[in-house]
């Protein structure tokens, strides 16, 4: 959807150094890697003693910074600073503008031989990450119930009760929000009544944030759309104050610099919190964006960003940036999403949709879309469906948004988001999930402390199949490789049950929560061992997990044999008595309940069932002298699993 068509994941951001005063240009003798779809009439560039002048005319800029050279070479039209307070890290970069399109590699070859100049990069691109579909309409919000928003909210009694406060800000870095009527734009009918305060529009530059593109009033929505109104759906912290901030256009496309910038207004203007649904797999060769997002950090401000969509093994920027919670996406069913990015730097998981329509996230946006998923005009709205990191990363800003509100101090938000996930994949974290599913409900039985840990099941009951019609005793032998088990009696006398750490193997002391996987239902149908199974211990383990992320120290355990297979008589012999041919053999297995005897004319078969006893021995007594037979027996044991043959004994009788 945008021009250079960039895919989301990315490595780290380069920073250039320069070595004690002297600057080493490292594109002089190099051309530069430029990556594709870069902006051709701006670059960014470093110049540290850049924070403690001030530019006066704009005539004069680039002679009053000694950088006259490069602009007369390069065509150079204006020097445009990101950050005028000295004390932000982004005062020492500025934006250099040409009127037309230029020759990138030169004019950074250019700007970098000058000694003022600490590093040179291109101004990458970023675009929303959202994968957009047609209109869609949902009568409930999966996604609201599966992070426990309604137990949350039931935390939040202080007026405005259950949405969080307007005094809390969240900034929306977009492509603007649909907030208010304005030539030709007008205001989303379900965030009529949401609080807003003084955005920006850094593509168009003025004071006007509107959306003409949808995403920004989707994440909008999730954040803040108007709750309890008999209308539509709902917000999750629909009480807190939107900052809408337009760095991306109708396409969805922006550049670093207006990122960056954007990030510049919500710290200085107030917010709380920074939502990021946008990405480049680009590297970031200037390090402005983590300046920028280093000086939010620096204000206090919490940052979340969308992980991206490429499926890829590593997360976009900004959203691997050190201080930006990451956010992959997950569906209905907590599954993680094929298309969200994983990775080391990844934090946390939230719903973002799946392939499956009915696990879009649903929130009041533009509805009259073209071809291409965009829309047509800037007044029809819906219930629209989208799927995307973009729409993970608005639950955990309106989460921090809601626990701010709550009082819960800001160095403690993301530990108590993190502590409180939903593990998904191992215990822990892990790359795939990073530390699980947003839990929104646990986070707040942890931050009113809740530190109690809850009660373990008081009874596990297995059976044969999910119908429940028979049930296996605990310590029994079955044949039943797929049992069924549920538990009752879990409870927590500070919040509630979250769910549990289940474990099913053949250790009788593997700790469920190492080894085990969290879910949230109280049964477990087994329905993967092998036919073959014979004589195996099985153990159920189970310990419990509260909301606040509290897991009983002790475990719970159901204890079976599974038995698949009977093994066979040894050492079978045969011999000659007067009443035909006498089979002996060992009994091989202790459940053994009766022996299958095959006999055959033929050495090569076929071998056919003749008789059944329970005991070692058998006689054949239909034989003729002189005349040969051969032999097959099967053990049957008490479950009715019955082995193999033992193997082909041959034998002609003489009669004694």
């Amino acid at each position: 959807m945008n021009t250079q068509r960039m895919s989301i994941g990315i490595a780290v951001g380069v920073i250039l150094i320069g070595v004690a005063t002297m600057i080493v240009p490292r594109w002089v003798s190099a051309t530069p890697n430029i990556p594709s779809g870069s902006d051709d009439r701006s670059i960014i560039v470093k110049i540290p003693t850049l924070r403690n002048r001030s530019i006066a005319k704009v005539s004069s800029e680039f002679q009053e910074i000694g950088l006259q050279s490069a602009a007369k070479k390069t065509g150079a039209v204006r020097l445009r600073r990101l950050a005028t307070n000295k004390n932000r890290q982004l005062s020492e970069y500025a934006v250099v503008e040409f009127d037309h399109a230029v020759d990138l590699p030169q004019v950074l070859r250019a700007f970098q031989r000058e000694r003022e100049v600490e590093v040179a990069g291109p101004n990458i691109r970023f675009h929303a990450h959202f994968v957009p579909n047609d209109p869609d309409y949902a009568s409930s919000q999966w996604n609201f119930e599966k992070v426990g928003a309604e137990s949350a909210w039931d935390y939040d009694t202080i007026t405005p009760a259950r949405g969080g406060d307007p005094s809390i800000i969240v900034a929306v870095i977009d492509t603007g929000v649909a907030y208010e009527d304005f030539g030709e734009f007008s205001q989303a009918s379900d965030l009529s009544d949401t609080n807003f305060v003084a955005g920006t529009d850094l593509v168009s530059d003025d004071t006007h944030a509107n959306d003409d593109n949808g995403h920004g009033t989707h994440v909008t929505g999730t954040i803040a759309e108007n709750t309890n109104n008999d209308e539509l759906v709902a917000g999750l912290a629909f009480n807190t104050s939107i900052m809408p901030i337009k760095v991306l256009d109708e396409l969805g496309e922006g550049t670093l610099d207006d990122v960056a910038a954007g990030i510049v207004f919500a710290t200085d203007n107030g917010a709380h919190v920074i939502n990021m649904s946008l990405g480049s797999r680009d590297d970031d060769l200037t390090g402005a964006l983590e300046a920028a997002i280093s000086d939010a950090v620096a204000a206090g401000i919490i940052l979340v960003a969308s992980s991206g969509n490429d499926g890829a093994d590593s997360v976009s920027i900004p959203a691997n940036y050190d201080g930006v919670i990451a956010v992959g996406a997950t569906g209905e069913d907590d599954e993680i999403a094929s298309y969200s990015n994983t990775g080391s730097d990844l934090d946390i998981v939230a719903p973002g949709g799946s392939a499956a329509s009915s696990s879009y996230i649903f929130q009041q946006t533009f509805s009259n879309l073209n071809a291409e998923g965009f829309p047509q005009d800037h007044s029809t709205f819906d219930i629209v469906g989208y799927r995307g990191t973009s729409m993970a990363a608005p639950h955990v800003s309106a989460s921090v948004a809601l626990l701010l509100a709550y009082g819960v101090d800001s160095g403690d938000v993301e530990s108590i988001l993190t502590e409180t996930a939903v593990d998904l994949e191992s215990s822990g974290r892990d790359n795939t999930s990073g530390y699980g599913r947003l839990d929104l409900d646990g986070a707040f039985a942890l931050a009113a402390g809740d530190t109690e840990d809850p009660s373990n099941p008081t009874s596990i009951k297995a059976y044969t199949n999910s119908d429940r019609s028979k049930q296996i005793t605990e310590d029994a032998r079955t044949r039943d490789r797929d049992p069924y088990f549920r538990w009752t009696g879990a409870t927590d006398t500070e919040s509630s049950v979250a769910g549990y750490y289940v474990y099913f193997g053949t250790s009788r002391t593997a700790n469920p929560y190492a080894s085990g996987s969290f879910q949230t239902e109280n049964t477990l149908q087994i329905a993967s061992l092998s036919s073959t199974t014979n004589d195996k211990d099985y153990y159920l383990r189970i310990r419990t997990r509260d909301d606040a992320g509290n897991i009983s120290d002790t475990t719970t355990t159901f204890h079976l044999e599974i038995d698949r297979k009977a093994s066979r008589p040894t050492n079978v012999s045969a011999s000659n008595v007067e009443d035909g041919i006498r089979l002996r053999w060992n009994e091989a297995d202790p459940n053994a309940e009766t022996y299958r005897i095959y006999r055959s004319k033929d050495s090569d078969g076929p071998f056919n069932y003749v008789d059944r006893t329970t005991a070692t021995s058998w006689i054949d007594e239909h034989v003729a002298d002189n005349k040969t037979y051969y032999y097959k027996i099967k053990t049957v044991d008490d479950l009715d699993n019955m082995s193999s043959y033992t193997t082909k004994l041959r034998k002609t009788y003489h009669q004694p």
